[in-house]
């Protein structure tokens, strides 16, 4: 339970939060996602189209416009990579990550003309931080044995953007990088020989959001 403690606290204060607001928004997201962790693995191969799956709530920032919104996202997410070649061991790893993002939808004088739509589409950015809590981990022992095992937190920034169709369903692209060294015990392995100072996730996916 102790361990659990900082996804418990982070999912109160976006319940608390979402209460505040009349026009909050709730909805579910599905991705697929390219994921790998940089730098430890001896042939890193990236894993192509991990899932994940979460719910949102979409947060406005005030009461003068509707462009600017707070989104936080509490996600199931598949990561992790091969280390590939004659090993082609699969270190996948399962976290809950709770991306806090801030959205910003473009108005219509952004576009020429022949993109303009708001009653049917608009374009949206986003970025902000996101926390990953390690909840389970394929080939754990051998990931511990060969490269000194992977911390449970995981602490990332994203940036992304999208289409949005009547602010109904979304379609967005997200990259997430890594802030913190998830393998603070290896010291094995370096690409260029030399030893490495950090070993971080990569993570790209592509998502599909529909709103309730």
């Amino acid at each position: 339970m102790i361990k659990n403690l900082p996804i418990i606290y982070v999912v109160t204060f976006i319940l608390s939060f979402s209460t505040l607001k009349s026009q909050v928004q709730f909805g579910v997201k599905g991705s697929l996602q390219f994921t790998n962790v940089r730098n430890v693995h001896k042939n890193s191969e990236t894993r192509a189209f991990a899932p994940a799956v979460g719910l949102f709530a979409q947060i406005p920032l005030n009461d003068y416009n509707d462009n600017w919104f707070f989104k936080p996202e509490i996600v199931y997410s598949e990561q992790g990579e091969k280390d590939g070649k004659d090993m082609n061991v699969k270190f996948y790893q399962t976290y809950i990550n709770v991306p806090l993002m801030i959205k910003f939808y473009f108005s219509d004088f952004f576009f020429p003309p022949c993109c303009r739509g708001r009653d049917t589409h608009e374009f949206f950015i986003e970025a902000g931080p996101q926390l990953g809590y390690l909840i389970s981990q394929k080939n754990k022992l051998l990931d511990k044995k060969w490269y000194g095992g992977v911390s449970k937190l995981d602490i990332s920034a994203g940036v992304g953007g999208g289409i949005s169709f009547l602010r109904k369903h979304e379609i967005g692209v997200r990259y997430n990088f890594g802030l913190n060294d998830i393998y603070k015990n290896n010291n094995y392995y370096s690409k260029d020989g030399k030893w490495l100072k950090i070993h971080n996730t990569s993570n790209i996916g592509v998502s599909y959001f529909y709103f309730f």
